[in-house]
């Protein structure tokens, strides 16, 4: 096992302690300079958090996680969708694997979180198109 599906594996684990966190209201997960975890590591914690109906805040520092794409930010997308109490929504993915194929998807989370009161990002994007 590589040591970024350990990680992977490992985030796993601690998405299923999140079940009974019912009255949790903000959730706070800084992963920066953590560069094994993947998509797939963080998606296991993403997926559960329609979970948490009470939820009003959500930090994610995913600074300098290379491994960490615009894929995420579909999960992200798909999960907050049915998480309609979000008023505040941090995001933090300088130096990331975040690339310019990712803009589209971001925007539309955005569009998608209507009941936000504090929205901040923060970005350092890796060009895929060549002029």
């Amino acid at each position: 096992m590589c040591i970024r599906d350990r990680y992977d594996t490992d985030l796993r684990i601690l998405s299923h302690s999140f079940g009974s966190l019912v009255l949790l209201t903000e959730l706070s997960l800084n992963f920066e300079n953590v560069p094994s975890i993947s998509d797939l590591g963080i998606q296991y914690l993403i997926q559960s958090l329609p979970e948490f109906s009470k939820l009003t805040s959500l930090k994610l520092n995913l600074n300098r996680c290379i491994n960490v794409t615009h894929r995420t930010i579909k999960k992200i997308v798909s999960a907050l969708r049915e998480s309609s109490n979000i008023t505040e929504f941090s995001l933090l993915l300088q130096y990331s694997g975040f690339s310019d194929r990712g803009i589209p998807i971001l925007s539309k989370l955005i569009r998608n979180l209507t009941r936000l009161k504090v929205l901040s990002i923060s970005l350092s994007i890796k060009s895929l198109h060549h002029c």
